[in-house]
């Protein structure tokens, strides 16, 4: 246990860093163990899973354990980028956005492509060079590639799209609630539109 302490907290201080964020989403993940079994509550836990999933990956990392840095490191890069996956998943089902399902499989297949591409190259996030300090300190240094910012761009433009999917289909979705509390039908949503006179009732 102390040169466990003595790696971490000494030659490794910012281990402590992923080592928080490990506990505050083990901690919330078991919050929501145990709650009901909805779409929106399994979207929250495979967040909070990737959550853990990124930071595991970067402790062990920074520990150097079997099978190396480079396994570790594309591990954890695993679990961050499949957050925005599942985040996107769990807006979506939060409100009720059930016609671009497709978006999110078709995001997650490309997301595990390219991590699994990248592991195979070191194209996009190649893995950090393991720095030995004199005072006896590890750091770890990232080289910035192109294909980082390829992948910047399209998370980018995910997220605006993903965004205006929200905006527009809250926006909808209050409409209808408009005219459901005043009792008129002419704004019936994307479910249907109540064109006959008839029907229609005078607000």
């Amino acid at each position: 246990m102390e040169s466990f302490l003595d790696m971490t907290l000494d030659r490794n201080l910012y281990i402590g860093v992923p080592v928080g964020a490990f506990l505050c989403s083990l901690f919330l993940l078991f919050c929501f163990f145990n709650t009901m079994k909805s779409r929106t509550v399994r979207s929250l836990r495979a967040v909070l899973t990737s959550c853990l999933v990124w930071t595991g990956g970067v402790i062990l990392m920074r520990l150097q354990v079997f099978p190396g840095i480079r396994f570790w490191h594309n591990f954890a890069l695993m679990g961050l980028l499949v957050i925005p996956v599942f985040m996107y998943a769990f807006l979506f089902s939060f409100l009720e956005i059930t016609e671009h399902d497709a978006l999110i499989y078709i995001y997650g297949v490309l997301t595990v492509a390219l991590v699994l591409g990248n592991a195979w190259s070191s194209t996009l996030v190649p893995a950090p060079e393991a720095v030995t300090r004199a005072d006896g300190t590890c750091v770890y240094v990232y080289h910035a590639t192109v294909g980082i910012w390829v992948l910047v761009a399209l998370e980018i433009l995910v997220l605006v799209y993903a965004t205006y999917l929200a905006h527009r289909w809250g926006s909808a979705a209050a409409e209808e609630a408009a005219a459901t509390v005043t009792g008129n039908p002419v704004y019936s949503g994307r479910k249907s539109v109540l064109s006959d006179s008839r029907q229609c009732i005078p607000v």
